[in-house]
Formats: C-alpha cells, sequence, structure tokens
C-alpha cells in the first residue's frame, strides 16, 4: 500500500516530497515492508514493530498528511483496555 500511495502522489505532483513512516504489528507484514524499503533505498530506520495504540513510536513527528490503515484480523480486546487505562491516567 505505501509504494502504491507514494507512487500515485508522485504521479500528481512530481515535486511533492513523500517520506514514509511504519508501525507494523504483524512479523510478517513488518519483514516484507522493511525488505520493500530496503531494496527502494528509502530509510529503513522509519519502519518500526510494534503496536500503535499501545505505543505510537511516531508520537512527536509533524506531518501535514497522513495516511493510515487500521490493522486487520487483530483481536482489539486488549487494545481497547490499554486505550482505557490511557485515557483514565491523562485525566
Amino acid at each position: 500500500m505505501l509504494s502504491v500511495a507514494t507512487n500515485y502522489i508522485k504521479d500528481l505532483n512530481t515535486k511533492a516530497q513523500v517520506e514514509v513512516f511504519v508501525q507494523e504489528l504483524n512479523n510478517q507484514s513488518y519483514a516484507i515492508c522493511k525488505s520493500d524499503i530496503l531494496m527502494k533505498e528509502q530509510r529503513e530506520r522509519n519502519i518500526v514493530f510494534g503496536n500503535s495504540f499501545a505505543k505510537d513510536a511516531y508520537k512527536d513527528q509533524k506531518v501535514r498528511f497522513a495516511l493510515m490503515n487500521s490493522p486487520f484480523g487483530v483481536n482489539w480486546k486488549n487494545t481497547r483496555i490499554l486505550l482505557k487505562k490511557s485515557k483514565e491516567t491523562r485525566v
């Protein structure tokens, strides 16, 4: 999805500056994404493993536009509990 989105943006505007940041929860998807980025000689340090709901790796990153999708096929019960606890501690 990242490569397709990046290519689409570049097709629309050849001067667009696109930088990809990824936080992936699935081991296999993470490995595929990391290898894809390496083959394209892009910044592999922007690809991290982890749950963005539990610990956002890019919480201080400022962007003008973001493209995100939630994880598919993931049990949200534990994440829901984490988010609820996080919200309660902020109050």
